[in-house]
């Protein structure tokens, strides 16, 4: 779908296309949307993934630069 994200109408992805943006199998997404370790919408017998899930995603993942101990 490349349609613009609104906050009524949400950018969604299949999700192989959620495995290709994080590098990861659509087996490994479709786990992660029914373990509750990704947010995901039921849509008919589609599963989809939104462009804010898979930021959020992303944001609880990011871990700190850390300082070289040298300097």
């Amino acid at each position: 779908m490349n349609r613009q994200a609104t906050t009524s109408n949400p950018l969604l992805h299949s999700v192989k296309k959620a495995g290709e943006l994080l590098g990861l199998s659509p087996w490994t997404i479709r786990q992660w949307c029914y373990t509750g370790r990704i947010a995901s919408h039921k849509i008919g017998t589609r599963l989809m993934v939104s462009q804010d899930s898979i930021d959020q995603l992303l944001s609880d993942s990011l871990r700190p630069r850390v300082e070289d101990a040298h300097q």
